[in-house]
């Protein structure tokens, strides 16, 4: 018996495709998680009074630096997706002119 080995990442373990998460919803779902850890830590080091510590602040900014990227990240996901879905449910346009939509003719200003 030959076996094909196939790379990890082309195996589907979905059982069910149709409950299957998107990727684009799994980051979105991490993103969030990561934004509020990062402002969990950050709350808790000003309520230990540890944010007046030089470590402390160091900590508070590195916690800030990543609600800036992932709260970013997030926005971009988001706006994608609205992106995408404005242009699902644009309609499409008609080649040609019908009646309705005839160029309007010249008016011309009494000389």
């Amino acid at each position: 018996m030959e076996t094909t080995s196939q790379p990890v990442a082309s195996i589907k373990l979905e059982a069910h495709p149709e409950r299957a998460m998107s990727t684009r919803a799994l980051l979105l779902l991490f993103s969030f998680l990561m934004i509020v850890g990062a402002a969990t830590v950050a709350v808790w080091l000003f309520t230990a009074h540890q944010a007046a510590t030089f470590d402390g602040l160091f900590l508070v900014v590195v916690c800030l630096v990543v609600i800036l990227a992932f709260g970013l990240y997030a926005r971009f996901l988001i706006r994608d997706a609205l992106r995408e879905l404005s242009k699902a449910t644009r309609p499409t346009p008609v080649k040609g002119r019908t009646a309705e939509h005839k160029a309007p003719e010249e008016i011309s200003v009494g000389r």
